[in-house]
């Protein structure tokens, strides 16, 4: 896995810090709710996450990978417009899922770098799932 390539996976986790950040202290941008401005990143990058599976996965002998991918981007297009509560759980659920669907997907870890990937993609959607865990604990307080 290239430096570039690197990079690129750990930045895009920034946003998600951002936006759980501002969605705790309740601070705007662009004149739309934190909560709002994550759920919305949280849904593009699931998308480009499962896109990138389905593109890698997309062959007659993974025929039920490509319809899970499929379903996961149909039901995050759901999320964008449920309860943030509904949304929150549904996306962080997702997430987990589709890393269990690439991490099936990849049956044998040919190389260093595809274990590389697939340790940074465990961090990453830790990382990203914990993020969606925190917004919901307003939602239990209340």
């Amino acid at each position: 896995m290239t430096k570039i390539k690197t990079r690129l996976i750990y930045l895009g986790v920034i946003p998600f810090l951002i936006f759980a950040g501002l969605s705790l202290t309740e601070i705007k941008l662009f004149n739309l709710s934190p909560n709002t401005l994550f759920i919305g990143y949280s849904v593009i990058i699931l998308n480009f996450v499962i896109g990138t599976l389905w593109h890698n996965t997309s062959s007659w002998a993974n025929i039920p990978t490509s319809v899970w991918t499929n379903a996961i981007a149909l039901l995050s297009f759901v999320f964008l417009f449920s309860a943030p509560k509904m949304s929150l759980i549904g996306l962080a659920g997702c997430f987990i899922f589709a890393y269990f669907l690439e991490l099936k997907s990849a049956t044998v870890l040919k190389s260093s770098s595809q274990r590389y990937y697939l340790s940074a993609r465990l961090y990453i959607t830790s990382v990203v799932v914990l993020c969606h865990l925190t917004l919901l604990v307003p939602h239990f307080i209340e």
